[in-house]
């Protein structure tokens, strides 16, 4: 540790232009510089960094008409200091601020700059001021002095002081994060609390960050849908958690193993917010669903024919063309225009293809449409344009997510019993066994996924498809 006479040489040519608050007097100034002496610093950058640190406070101090001394670094008055800069140790920020400025505080001061828990490890609310020595510190707006900050609803502030958070390729990608499938108005909506949720945790890699925040953000679009307080401990509590996932679980278009993930992604969440966490539910280990046979895509063919309107029926067999034949989530097949299906002309060696774009932004992806259901899929685009429809499936953007599973509720007398999850396996075995793609790279671009893992838990069905177009050649 350095000598008092040393600390004070190193202060000793700090002036405005090196981080000294203009608002500062000069007496104010000559409090903080004893105050940072008498703390005994390490070296001569700490030094300077908690001379910088405290006299902005004390500055806040002296507009108040608070005394620079160490009653103004008192804890409480501390956090009225913070939360006015829109920091709070709670949620992970302003801790080294308020570390730096608890030592030069009175002595009875917390030992600890760690938020107290209460029982059941819930982080327990920080104190916040009242009036001391003529000084009435500020709140921020909304809160009560008992209230957990956990429980206040996000808002645009929160969202940033989220990001600042963040690392800055991570903060600067999630701030303008879409979902396909969903408007940006309500993902805008919710956007503050699913940042305050990935803040807590602050992911170390882009990658995982963007995995984190879409989980957040399709939490928080269903806390918002059931009428859910949008707040922290609103979204990410852990029975908000278990009812969500189990609406995933209950859905077609949802694997096992996609409500796992996301079930492991929020919980992680709850517990870097401090929330209670109870029995989790469990998930079964077992392998994919079976993709369809011929036999069952024959089958579910003439099940989409047997539609009562001619629109609906050619809708239908393109659905089934976008998820078996091009491996389109539900999202993407409702997404799909007319003009994203393009067709590539024959030449001398290879005949016509069709191709079909999916996705948006950098998942946006290319895809050569699967024989017999490119012609399914061009009639469906003659059909849309000739009724100047805006999408392949028909309805419009607020539809797109939900569009299939209106068309096979809606298609008459006849219930079409399409089963996204196993129609998109079906592409996925044909691409794999085929050979259509020789690199792994170029497979994973054309299925639109970021590992293999899928394609392990399909392998057994992959060898099988493989012997048999083997077997057919």
């Amino acid at each position: 540790m350095a000598a008092p006479d040393e600390t004070e040489t190193w202060l000793d040519a700090w002036s405005p232009a090196a981080g000294w608050p203009s608002g500062l007097s000069q007496a104010g100034l000559e409090a903080v510089r004893a105050l940072v002496t008498a703390s005994v610093p390490q070296s001569k950058d700490i030094a300077r960094r908690m001379a910088r640190i405290a006299a902005s406070m004390a500055a806040w101090g002296e507009a108040r008409g608070q005394v620079v001394d160490r009653a103004l670094f008192a804890d409480d008055l501390v956090l009225a200091y913070l939360a006015e800069r829109g920091l709070d140790p709670s949620k992970g920020t302003g801790a080294h601020d308020r570390s730096v400025l608890r030592r030069l505080g009175p002595p009875d001061a917390p030992a600890s700059s760690r938020p107290r828990r209460a029982a059941g490890g819930r982080r327990a609310p920080a104190a916040v001021a009242g009036p001391r020595d003529g000084l009435v510190p500020v709140r921020p707006t909304g809160v009560s002095p008992t209230a957990d900050p956990l429980d206040a609803v996000a808002t645009e502030r929160d969202a940033e002081v989220a990001l600042a958070v963040l690392k800055p390729g991570v903060a600067e990608r999630l701030r303008t994060l879409a979902l396909n499938d969903v408007p940006d108005s309500k993902v805008a909506r919710v956007r503050p609390v699913a940042l305050a949720g990935v803040a807590a945790v602050n992911p170390p890699r882009l990658g995982a960050g963007v995995e984190l925040m879409r989980a957040c953000l399709y939490l928080a679009l269903w806390a918002d849908s059931a009428g859910r307080r949008l707040s922290p401990a609103g979204v990410f509590a852990h029975v908000s958690i278990e009812e969500f996932v189990a609406t995933l679980t209950t859905s077609d278009a949802t694997a096992a193993r996609t409500a796992a993930t996301y079930a492991s992604r929020l919980h992680k969440v709850r517990a870097a917010l401090g929330l209670p966490g109870f029995e989790r539910r469990s998930f079964s280990g077992a392998d994919a669903e079976a993709p369809y046979t011929k036999e069952e895509i024959s089958a579910l063919l003439a099940a989409c024919g047997r539609a009562r309107k001619h629109t609906r029926r050619v809708q239908l067999r393109a659905a089934v063309a976008l998820l078996a034949g091009a491996g389109a989530t539900t999202g993407e097949a409702g997404a799909a225009t007319p003009d994203d299906v393009s067709i590539v002309a024959a030449t001398d060696d290879v005949p016509s293809r069709v191709r079909v774009a999916l996705g948006t932004g950098v998942d946006r992806r290319t895809v050569e449409v699967l024989e017999p259901y490119a012609a399914i899929l061009v009639g469906a685009v003659h059909v849309a344009r000739e009724h100047g429809q805006r999408f392949v499936l028909g309805g419009d953007r607020e539809q797109r997510n939900t569009r299939l599973s209106q068309l096979c509720r809606s298609s008459g007398t006849y219930t079409v019993e399409l089963d996204a999850t196993r129609a998109r396996y079906t592409f996925l075995v044909e691409a794999a066994a085929s050979g259509r793609y020789p690199t792994v790279v170029e497979l994973l671009a054309a299925s639109g996924l970021s590992s293999l893992a899928l394609f392990d838990t399909l392998f057994e069905h992959i060898t099988r498809r493989r012997a048999e177009l083997n077997k057919a050649a």
